[in-house]
């Protein structure tokens, strides 16, 4: 059966259509550590599951949950595949809220906030849990009957679905959530699990300058490693992401004056300059330009990510994930921008 008549089938089974809702976790979520405390929070606000499933999401997969997002414009491209989602380890979810006072997805958009973490409150999840930006949300739910069970098949094989949303009322929530809160952990991100953009953003800045110290005169870099190192120092965890994002700036206001002789002498003992976009030169030449790049706030947006993850500062796919999301949503979250 072709994947719309099959979806058209299933909305026939409306029994428990106003209490049940489907959510996957992102990938972040499930590398970060942070999908068990969110379930509890969930399960706490009266939803039970009835069943859950980790699946590694392919493009086709993103294509279908963000289908809404269509067509892709240079406003809403922020979500194309691959180049702002992780292909990797996601968890599905099937919950259930017995009684409700509205839909079972009304309710889970509520609780999980806006796309936009800047745009959300205390109590929601994207708020609380601190979504990086709009690319690292968290998490997605369901927006509507066909939605969930369309979405649901993207994690759960058809007699999975049907069982959920004709029986759903008898699920063995117990031993299911006991086994999901149990499940073996696929945690990693061991280099940012527990870090705000702007310590990894300052420790790429010293990862590139450490490259060049071997041509550079000592003096010209030690005030940029006292600098972010001095920046280094404070916790930006404790800001929500938009009082991050207008801090930062101000953080890097005194930058480009201590790097502007680190790239003056860069120039005249090798020759480099900055072409108009891209980095794809020599070492020396892309570092310099990694690190003039990062000293301008405001042209993030613009900025070549591609050709910038290039620059040998990354250890490891996570820390590349949250660097080009940053950059894509910087003024976004400055600005508090939707």
């Amino acid at each position: 059966m072709r994947r719309q008549k099959l979806v058209e089938h299933l909305m026939t089974m409306t029994d428990n259509r106003d209490n049940l809702v489907f959510a996957f976790f992102h990938p972040w979520t499930v590398r970060c550590g942070k999908l068990k405390p969110m379930i509890e929070r969930i399960l706490e606000q009266g939803f039970r599951i009835i069943a859950f499933s980790f699946h590694r999401i392919t493009e086709r997969d993103v294509e279908l949950l963000y289908a809404g997002n269509r067509p892709i414009s240079k406003s809403t491209s922020w979500y194309i595949p691959r180049q702002l989602y992780e292909m990797d380890v996601s968890c599905g979810v099937i919950f259930y809220q017995g009684e409700p006072s509205q839909p079972a997805t009304r309710a889970m958009s509520q609780l999980k906030g806006k796309s936009q973490p800047f745009l959300n409150g205390p109590g929601q999840l994207r708020y609380d849990f601190r979504a990086p930006n709009k690319s690292i949300n968290l998490i997605h739910s369901s927006d509507d009957w066909e939605s969930t069970i369309g979405e649901a098949l993207i994690f759960f094989t058809p007699e999975h679905v049907e069982y959920a949303l004709r029986h759903g009322n008898l699920a063995r929530f117990k031993e299911c959530e006991a086994r999901l809160l149990g499940y073996p952990a696929y945690a990693s991100m061991e280099f940012i699990r527990d870090e705000a953009a702007t310590t990894l953003l300052m420790k790429l800045r010293i990862r590139a300058l450490e490259q060049l110290t071997q041509i550079l005169d000592p003096t010209l870099c030690k005030p940029l490693f006292e600098l972010w190192n001095e920046q280094l120092q404070r916790d930006y965890l404790v800001l929500n992401v938009h009082e991050e994002a207008k801090q930062y700036t101000s953080l890097v206001a005194g930058e480009r004056r201590l790097l502007e002789p680190v790239l003056r002498s860069l120039r005249a003992c090798c020759g480099i300059y900055r072409p108009a976009r891209s980095l794809k030169r020599a070492p020396v030449g892309a570092l310099a330009g990694f690190l003039e790049t990062l000293s301008e706030p405001d042209s993030y947006r613009e900025a070549d990510t591609e050709a910038l993850l290039l620059v040998p500062v990354f250890l490891d796919r996570w820390e590349e994930h949250l660097f080009k999301t940053t950059l894509l949503h910087f003024d976004e979250l400055r600005y508090a921008r939707a």
